[in-house]
């Protein structure tokens, strides 16, 4: 049996801490007037894309 080496171990430096979170921020689409049209616009287009495909012929 062979024995390898080990690196010795080197101290690592520290990180910097993650920045906190704005209060104000938001990843929600409903939390802007654009977000709740473009949220809004889709589900219609979702609802007739399903409309439309439950109309075809099998």
């Amino acid at each position: 049996m062979s024995r390898r080496k080990v690196q010795e171990v080197m101290p690592i430096s520290a990180t910097a801490s993650s920045r906190q979170v704005d209060i104000g921020q938001t990843n929600s689409i409903f939390s802007d007037p654009d977000g709740r049209w473009v949220a809004k616009r889709q589900e219609a287009i979702s609802e007739a894309f399903e409309k439309r495909m439950g109309e075809r012929p099998a």
